[in-house]
């Protein structure tokens, strides 16, 4: 009983010390799976554009009205409509003057980030 008791413990002080060290991290990693989560809305409203039009899209406002961008993203779309696109989403990050900024990108289009893979979203 003492050992389970001492493992729970212990395991709680290493989770309690892990999340004063990711404290402000936390922060990032969840506005990081925000901006991801409104770049894999954007692929599927593009590859739907792309099956009516035969053409991507080049701005937002081409998109349906019924999408729904989180508050405080901004995507910024860049396409060259019959060989790809690209964009990056970014959100004002809790450091000042900093900008939390994922991207991805379909096609020809140039990578708008270093080392990234065709329709995998990164962010720095």
């Amino acid at each position: 009983m003492k050992l389970v008791l001492l493992l729970l413990l212990a395991g709680a002080a290493i989770f309690a010390g892990r999340w004063f060290l990711d404290e402000g991290r936390g922060h990032d990693l969840m506005t990081e799976d925000l901006l991801k989560s409104n770049l894999h809305q954007l692929m599927g409203a593009q590859d739907a554009f792309a099956r009516e039009h035969g053409t991507f899209a080049d701005s937002l406002a081409q998109l349906p009205g019924s999408l729904f961008w989180s508050t405080g993203v901004t995507i910024r779309i860049t396409a060259d409509s019959n060989r790809g696109w690209s964009a990056r989403a970014t959100y004002p990050s809790h450091e000042a003057g900093e900008e939390l900024e994922c991207a991805v990108y379909v096609g020809a289009a140039a990578p708008p980030l270093p080392r990234m893979t065709e329709r995998k979203t990164r962010c720095r």
